[in-house]
């Protein structure tokens, strides 16, 4: 990707989230996790409104290999909420990742975002255990404020069991 554009998605980043503007102000890959593809989603005069990071990884579910497209750095900057610009930007980024043969879509969330996802046709994956590995390389659980969920793809439903995410969230 251009570091012009790059800089521009984390400029927006920073903007849609404060909290972490020191972190985007020098990369936008969470936990180390670059996208294999990002969606984007310009206005009229060319500008970035709308970004999709997606990652391809390999999950485990209790012994099943599924290939994930997850989704992260999601974001619609605020003069656009509403208008299902976040909507248009998944079904794009879903698009390519059924193209490309992927299982299904995934993303980790705070659960106050549940309901934008899910108008998306996401799904949230019921109450199981999510591990992921965090910086020291140790298993730990999603944290509880955080939610997972899915985008059918090749794989209709998602199958039961302890999810394992083989990295840490994206």
């Amino acid at each position: 990707m251009p570091e012009q554009v790059d800089q521009a998605i984390r400029e927006r980043l920073c903007i849609c989230f404060p909290d972490d503007c020191e972190y985007f102000s020098h990369t936008r890959p969470w936990h180390d996790c670059v996208p294999a593809w990002s969606v984007l989603i310009e206005d009229d005069s060319g500008e970035i409104i709308a970004h999709a990071g997606i990652i391809d990884r390999t999950i485990e579910v209790n012994d099943q290999h599924i290939r994930i497209a997850g989704a992260q750095n999601v974001f619609v900057l605020p003069e656009y909420r509403g208008k299902h610009v976040v909507k248009q930007l998944l079904d794009a980024a879903m698009k390519y990742a059924a193209q490309n043969k992927f299982d299904c879509g995934l993303l980790c969330c705070h659960i106050d975002r549940e309901r934008i996802y899910a108008r998306c046709g996401w799904h949230t994956i019921p109450n199981r255990p999510i591990i992921r590995v965090d910086e020291t390389g140790k298993e730990v659980p999603l944290a509880e404020h955080k939610i997972a969920m899915c985008y059918p793809l090749s794989l209709r439903k998602f199958p039961p069991g302890t999810v394992h995410l083989k990295g840490n969230t994206w």
